[in-house]
């Protein structure tokens, strides 16, 4: 379910003062669009790495620029989950229950696969080695 407040936190982030759309909430859309697609794909590159568990995910993203809240993170993993990409595991930390995340060989494959099929993508739009700037 999409919240209301999708848009302003993108506004909040970006800012409002783009004027390469005359439109704002379709800059909007097009950005949380894309942010709702590429997360998936965040999550299975930081458990390519190693075993990860939900805040830790959220503090990886917080340091690249995105604040994700927790109602938006979970169903995320356990869609991955779900759909065979990760497998999670439960452990008790300072008396609570975590759960960890790995990924599994279909989600390494997954992982691959899109890589492959992003990557001439992302050339495309990003053609410069240099991260763009907002200005």
């Amino acid at each position: 379910m999409r919240r209301k407040d999708d848009e302003s936190d993108f506004e909040q982030k970006v800012g409002t003062d783009l004027t390469c759309c005359r439109d704002q909430r379709s800059l909007s859309r097009v950005a949380n669009s894309f942010i709702r697609g590429i997360l998936p794909l965040f999550i299975l590159h930081l458990a390519e790495k190693r075993t990860i568990y939900g805040n830790q995910i959220a503090k990886s993203l917080l340091d690249v620029g995105y604040e994700i809240g927790s109602g938006s993170l979970y169903p995320v993993l356990h869609r991955l989950e779900e759909d065979g990409l990760l497998s999670s595991t439960s452990a008790l930390f300072r008396g609570r229950v975590r759960r960890y995340y790995t990924l599994t060989v279909d989600g390494r494959d997954c992982l691959r696969t899109v890589r492959a099929k992003l990557f001439p993508l992302a050339r495309g739009v990003f053609p410069d080695p240099k991260p763009p700037s907002v200005d």
